[in-house]
C-alpha cells in the first residue's frame, strides 16, 4: 500500500504476479471520513486475498499520514495479519546502485516492469507494485529456515 494525503494505491501480488491493482481517493479533509475509507477498502482487500501480508511504504516522520498507517495497524493486529513498513529509502536503495533519488524515479521503473499499471495514470499504484515486488522479491531469496 501506498498511502498520500488523498489518495491510497494498493497492488497485490500472488507467486509472481499482480492479481489486484487500485487506487482510491481519500476525503482528506476530514481525517475520520478518511481512516473509514482507507480501512473499508484494506478489509475487503485481505478478505478477498487470503493468506495476505501489509505492506506500507513509510511516511515521513511527523506527517498526517502517521494516523492513518495507526488505523492500519490496528486493523492488522485485530485481522492477525503481518504488517511490514518499508521506509522510502530502502525502496531507493533496492531498485538501482547507486540508490535512486527520488521516487519518480522508481514510477519509471515500475512503469516500465507494468505498462498496463501506468497506463493507468495513478503515481500511487505503481507506488504500491514497486513496494509489493520488494516484498516479493526478498521473501523469495530469503533464506528459509529448517
Amino acid at each position: 500500500m501506498r498511502i498520500t494525503r488523498s489518495r491510497i494505491g494498493i497492488a497485490v501480488f500472488s507467486n509472481e504476479k499482480i492479481e489486484f491493482a487500485r487506487c482510491l481517493n481519500l476525503p482528506y479533509s476530514n481525517f475520520d471520513r478518511a481512516a473509514k475509507s482507507l480501512l473499508a477498502v484494506a478489509s475487503r482487500t485481505l478478505d478477498q486475498f487470503k493468506d495476505a501480508t501489509l505492506a506500507i511504504e513509510g511516511p515521513e516522520p511527523g506527517t498526517s499520514i502517521d494516523s492513518l498507517i495507526a488505523e492500519v495497524r490496528d486493523l492488522a493486529t485485530e485481522r492477525g495479519v503481518d504488517l511490514l513498513i518499508i521506509p522510502t529509502k530502502t525502496l531507493l536503495e533496492t531498485y538501482s546502485f547507486p540508490p535512486l533519488s527520488s521516487r519518480s524515479q522508481i514510477r519509471k521503473i515500475a512503469a516500465q516492469i507494468w505498462p498496463g499499471l501506468a497506463l493507468m495514470n495513478k503515481a500511487e499504484i505503481l507506488d504500491a507494485a514497486a513496494l509489493a515486488l520488494h516484498i516479493q522479491t526478498e521473501r523469495l531469496l530469503s533464506p528459509t529456515e529448517n
